[in-house]
């Protein structure tokens, strides 16, 4: 007669989360902003503002994945994002643009006044392998609230571009296979690579 209610509360055990596996790590794609002052005339300079970054679907969650082979992709069991990677690199890329343009006020869609410019960007591969090294290929655009490309000059007074392509690479993190923290630093050090290259179209 005891045999089946501690067989139950076994199941219980189990099912309750008292025998776990490991703990996961919540991982941000970009480290806190410095906070920085605001005037009145801030009204009066250049603006950007930063779209949702547009990814593959199956990237689109908070699965931090490494590639296998041509098809497979594996989540960590240790670690995961805090938002969905659309989310999170679209922070990390207005965040590396608001260090790296002071005199320009940067921010997420909707977010500005419409008269600003608004950067669009559209990621076509976001690759981690298992040896730490990470690709991201990626298109971007800088236009107008209407709609218009911009043509005129941008925040350091030449006429850049309104198109930009590039394909970002870091190098293996010497470790096989790698893990949470430095595929997340892999991925965070090309997102970065990529706002440099996006600068010449602001």
């Amino acid at each position: 007669m005891l045999l089946r209610p501690l067989g139950l509360f076994g199941v219980a055990l189990l099912s309750t989360g008292c025998i776990s596996g490991p703990e996961s790590t919540v991982f941000v794609m970009s480290g806190p902003l410095a906070a920085r002052s605001t005037t009145a005339t801030d009204g009066d300079m250049p603006s950007v503002q930063v779209a949702t970054v547009s990814l593959p679907a199956f990237l689109d969650n908070d699965d931090i994945l490494v590639r296998h082979g041509p098809y497979a992709l594996d989540a960590s069991k240790t670690g995961h994002w805090g938002e969905r990677l659309s989310l999170g690199l679209t922070h990390a890329l207005a965040a590396d643009l608001t260090r790296k343009l002071p005199g320009v006020r940067v921010g997420l869609e909707r977010s500005l006044a419409p008269s600003g410019r608004r950067l669009q960007v559209e990621v076509d591969s976001f690759d981690v392998y298992p040896d730490g090294h990470c690709v991201l290929a990626a298109n971007w655009s800088v236009v107008a609230a209407s709609g218009a490309a911009v043509s005129d000059a941008g925040a350091s007074g030449a006429a850049p571009p309104a198109f930009g392509r590039g394909v970002f690479a870091t190098p293996a993190s010497g470790r096989s296979p790698a893990d949470d923290e430095e595929i997340v630093r892999a991925m965070a050090q090309a997102t970065a690579e990529l706002a440099d290259a996006i600068l010449a179209s602001l």
